[in-house]
């Protein structure tokens, strides 16, 4: 999660986890003379983000009347998509989970009782699993660290909740055609926007593939947990997994 704001401009970008925000912090803090804007480590704790936002009405991003006269600009992504590629980044750095969140040293599966997986504590003392399945990851969400749970669980509208601050909306499936629009309506430089780039999120998932790695458990989490984000910014939910197999496919 991130603010990057250029007070010349009087523009800021709010950058949500795993919708191309490094990408997007990288091209504006570099080319653009935006800084960051420093939050409270708090903001970090999946248990007082929650307290903060649904209790307390407060929002995320901590902006206070400073920026009332700036726009803001944000990037979402199709809640499918976006939960897979939290998935597969935390997978490919190996999963670690609190042993005291975890009976026995085991993670349960879904009905079936203890993990059949062998599970080798590393030197911190945590847990690495070098294999789950999003039904798994599923079920033990409770168990996440903050870094795991921030990642695959925080939920987008709810990062823009209690925000009295103009937002403009891209689409991260539509980056290349909507990102030039306001790229020029603010006057700002991105180089080789339309390029293949290694570190262009279009990159990261096979999505003639995201089909493979979800169930019908997982397909229907996704569609109740995420459900504000499909209705807030226009996404099409599945009822079955022949439905998204077939649009990916």
């Amino acid at each position: 999660m991130s603010v990057l704001i250029n007070p010349k401009k009087k523009i800021g970008f709010l950058g949500f986890p795993k919708t191309a925000s490094l990408y997007m912090e990288t091209l504006l803090n570099k080319y653009n003379e935006f800084t960051f804007k420093e939050f409270p480590k708090e903001i970090y704790d999946k248990n007082y983000f929650k307290q903060m936002i649904i209790d307390e009405g407060v929002s995320a991003f901590n902006l206070d009347d400073t920026y009332n006269d700036y726009i803001f600009f944000s990037i979402t992504r199709n809640p499918y998509e976006r939960f897979l590629s939290g998935f597969l980044f935390l997978k490919g750095k190996e999963f670690k989970i609190d042993n005291k969140k975890i009976k026995d040293k085991y993670i349960c599966r879904p009905n079936m009782g203890r993990s059949s997986y062998t599970i080798n504590s590393n030197v911190d003392g945590n847990t690495l699993l070098n294999e789950i399945s999003l039904d798994e990851i599923i079920y033990n969400k409770d168990n996440l660290n903050q870094f795991q749970y921030i990642h695959l669980f925080m939920i987008q509208s709810d990062f823009l909740k209690n925000l009295n601050h103009k937002v403009e909306i891209i689409k991260l499936e539509n980056l290349k055609k909507e990102l030039p629009i306001i790229l020029e309506k603010f006057n700002l430089v991105f180089p080789n926007l339309n390029d293949k780039d290694d570190n262009n999120p279009h990159q990261t998932i096979k999505l003639h593939e995201i089909d493979n790695y979800y169930t019908d458990n997982s397909l229907q989490f996704v569609n109740n947990y995420f459900s504000d984000d499909f209705t807030r910014f226009g996404y099409t939910k599945f009822s079955t997994m022949e439905e998204m197999a077939a649009y990916y496919n």
